[in-house]
């Protein structure tokens, strides 16, 4: 897989101030969701010791596969599948209760339509549960025989997504892209102040399965402050829809970026260097 990372690049190679990146797609997800164990009469039950002795019930996770979707970025804009994309696609996942509630039959039959194309992903956000901090882990390469020891452990708690990525990365000791085809993004639920006690063991798992190369996220800032600080009133967000950023060329039957091209899709963005 191919990225535009001339902007990168730049900020990279010449102003030197980014450290570390990963670039990825999603080929693949898991969804975890049980309430069967670790909660009780007093609230969520983590403990280390049950994890490290969990016996997985793999059976849990759904899966759903995105990379066998691929010929979607072809369905030309008067294909029906794009239409109702277009009909119900945000920037943020959408509520089908609302519609269900209202009764409405187009968007329920749109949503149906979808869901039976496996061209939409439905899953169950949890609300006044108590697990209100989110902690990400990307490993950027998995081996095929380690996959499945991973869903097995993960599956030990009761929300969380994992996605099967590819793609690349970059560090400040290697000063180069690194490419990866098989690697996971792990997003877990916790509840408060429930993540530094099990940073230590997820390390030591690590390293007994020899993944070398790791990142884990928590306490991310919210991007609204930034988009805020970009465009001001966040009202466009309400209507916004991504899919109708991208235009048809008819000559190449693909999906392209009108910002970087004219009408005759020439390239209209300067050159981030100037070579003389």
């Amino acid at each position: 897989m191919k990225f535009n990372k001339n902007y990168l690049n730049w900020i990279i190679n010449l102003k030197k101030i980014i450290r570390e990146y990963y670039l990825f797609r999603i080929k693949k997800i898991y969804n975890i969701l049980h309430f069967d164990y670790n909660i009780n009469t007093n609230g969520w039950d983590y403990r280390i010791d049950d994890f490290k002795e969990y016996n997985a019930r793999i059976s849990k996770v759904k899966e759903l596969k995105i990379s066998s979707h691929s010929n979607f970025f072809l369905l030309p804009p008067e294909s029906k599948e794009y239409k109702l994309l277009t009909q119900i696609y945000s920037w943020k996942s959408v509520n089908i209760k609302p519609y269900l509630g209202a009764k409405k039959e187009s968007t329920v039959d749109s949503i149906s339509n979808l869901l039976e194309k496996q061209l939409i992903f439905p899953y169950i956000t949890l609300k006044n549960t108590g697990l209100k901090e989110r902690f990400y882990i990307i490993l950027p390469n998995v081996r095929p025989e380690v996959k499945e020891t991973l869903l097995q452990l993960f599956s030990y708690f009761n929300y969380a997504f994992i996605y099967e990525i590819d793609g690349e990365y970059f560090n400040s000791e290697s000063r180069k892209s690194i490419p990866f085809e098989s690697g996971f993004m792990i997003k877990l639920y916790f509840p408060k102040s429930m993540i530094s006690k099990f940073l230590g063991i997820f390390a030591l798992l690590f390293k007994y399965l020899k993944i070398t190369q790791f990142i884990s996220l928590s306490n991310l800032k919210n991007g609204k402050d930034l988009l805020h600080s970009v465009y001001g009133s966040l009202e466009f967000l309400d209507y916004y829809t991504p899919l109708k950023n991208l235009k048809w060329n008819n000559k190449e039957n693909i999906w392209m970026n009108p910002k970087m091209f004219s009408e005759n899709f020439k390239p209209i963005y300067p050159n981030l260097i100037e070579v003389n």
